[in-house]
């Protein structure tokens, strides 16, 4: 059997002690039932959580590796052209502009370079190209970096962390001002490592935006396993606390952090449990289920529970 996952140490602290705290056993989603590429690359392998008994970093291990990559993120479910206009015209980036707006109000004027990691599609270098700054995205999937391409979506470059420094010289750039990691952070198999290659190009008073889910959150502490965001695609799971031990490490201090309050989330609260009880009832179905698949997180709970911070280089 081909192997798609390793037992790493803590990527905070390097210690090899652990508590699991979540099992899921390799039929956990049955796969007559369910489309579950991201769950475990529609393998027959476990997912385990885990968390550091030194530093409470929380984290998969054994964690997917670069070989596994390729069945949990397959390119064949990206196709066809887009919609430029819509995807521009209708971003969720409303909030992370305006963080960033109060930063860098005049970004042409000082000749400011961005570089968003993970970009998907290339809607943010969009956006903030046309507010001036001198803007990349890097994206894994070459499908979608094909598709963004086609459809007129101009600053996206396909490559990993890895290939930074290649497509950097590619497009002339030797320092990014500003760094984005928008839900990236947790997909990360190596985030010191890679994280530190990023550091490379800033200096100090440069910045990186991170916005990821919140291990913290009341949605976590109420549906825990069940949570929506957990998964073989995330293979960390960070709180404040833990992206401070982190980015301490690579010579960065909080400058900012947004949490939606927890009051909020009552204007979604009992939707949410309802997906929570839909969901332990589909996924205990009759074994022979005939149906049509349906995906395994249509109906797994979550509340307001991401978090965007701001850190700057020492």
């Amino acid at each position: 059997m081909e192997e798609i996952q390793e037992y790493k140490d803590c990527n905070i602290c390097g210690s090899k002690e652990f508590k699991v705290i979540y099992y899921f056993h390799p039929h956990y989603y049955d796969h007559k039932k369910f489309i579950t590429h991201s769950w475990d690359g529609e393998k027959e392998i476990g997912l385990q959580i885990v968390k550091c008994k030194k530093c409470k970093l929380i984290y998969q291990n054994p964690s997917i590796n670069e070989d596994g990559l390729k069945y949990i993120y397959p390119e064949s479910i990206i196709t066809g052209e887009l919609d430029y206009e819509n995807l521009v015209s209708n971003h969720k980036f409303g909030h992370l502009l305006d963080v960033i707006s109060n930063y860098y109000p005049n970004p042409k004027n000082k000749n400011l370079t961005f570089l968003d990691v993970g970009t998907r599609f290339g809607v943010l270098p969009e956006l903030l190209s046309k507010k001036g700054f001198n803007s990349i995205g890097i994206e894994m999937n070459a499908q979608c970096v094909k598709s963004a391409r086609d459809s007129g979506f101009k600053f996206i470059y396909q490559g990993k962390i890895d290939d930074l420094k290649k497509i950097s010289e590619n497009v002339s750039i030797a320092r990014y001002n500003l760094v984005v990691l928008v839900d990236v952070i947790e997909h990360l198999l190596n985030p010191f490592e890679e994280l530190e290659n990023i550091a490379k190009f800033q200096k100090k008073g440069d910045r990186i935006i991170i916005t990821t889910m919140d291990v913290d959150s009341l949605g976590h502490k109420i549906f825990k396993k069940e949570w929506y965001y957990i998964h073989s695609q995330h293979t960390f799971y960070f709180n404040i606390k833990t992206i401070k031990l982190l980015f301490a490490k690579l010579g960065y201090d909080i400058e900012y952090k947004f949490q939606i309050p927890a009051y909020k989330t009552i204007t979604i609260l009992g939707k949410e449990l309802l997906k929570y009880f839909k969901h332990k009832i589909e996924r205990n179905r009759i074994k022979d289920y005939k149906g049509e698949k349906i995906w395994f997180a249509d109906n797994r709970p979550h509340l307001f529970d991401l978090f965007t911070i701001v850190l700057e280089k020492r």
